[in-house]
């Protein structure tokens, strides 16, 4: 008897569990996306916004909102910000996406639904260049020091001169392989 019942509770199991699978299946939810004509993804309008601007950004900005049924955005909340006025800049940004959003389905249903994306701000031309000459200077610095060659630490940094003519650590680099040079004859 105790077998019987054992058997039917497991096959029963197995049933509830199929039902529960096959109902997911049907009824899957899907989150808000973003959708507009003239920008494929929301980080393309943020890059097409921020040309415009003069001054170098750098860093993250996460920002949680809500979707309505209707695609509409409310409920800004910034959880990582870059500083005030940049996140001020991508809510007003995001702002101007209102109706732009298709919204979240439940059960193939438009819902209300969180939301959250991150902008990321990366250096433009400017930091390159910084960045560039600061890994010449590390190359040059290495071949001075390490390996003894100024010869080639010279041309490391003249390069990293090119890009940053004015810098004053490159040049004193500059200057020290030319004395060593010049003791070395």
């Amino acid at each position: 008897m105790k077998r019987i019942v054992v058997f039917l509770a497991s096959i029963l199991m197995v049933f509830m569990v199929q039902a529960q699978n096959q109902q997911q299946k049907e009824n899957p939810g899907n989150a808000p996306t973003f959708n507009s004509s003239k920008y494929e993804t929301v980080n393309d309008m943020f890059n097409d916004v921020w040309q415009l601007r003069t001054e170098e950004i750098l860093g993250k900005v996460v920002v949680e909102f809500m979707v309505t049924p209707e695609g509409e955005l409310k409920d800004y909340k910034v959880k990582n910000g870059i500083s005030p006025s940049i996140d001020e800049d991508v809510i007003a940004v995001l702002q101007k996406t209102n109706g732009h959003w298709n919204p979240g389905t439940a059960n193939g249903i438009p819902v209300e639904m969180q939301k959250e994306i991150s902008i990321v701000f990366q250096c433009q031309a400017t930091c390159n260049r910084i960045t560039k000459a600061n890994c010449y200077l590390c190359r040059g610095c290495k071949c001075l020091y390490k390996k003894n060659n100024p010869k080639r630490a010279l041309k490391n940094f003249e390069k990293g001169l090119a890009l940053l003519p004015n810098d004053e650590t490159l040049l004193a680099m500059q200057e020290m392989c030319y004395n060593k040079l010049a003791y070395a004859n």
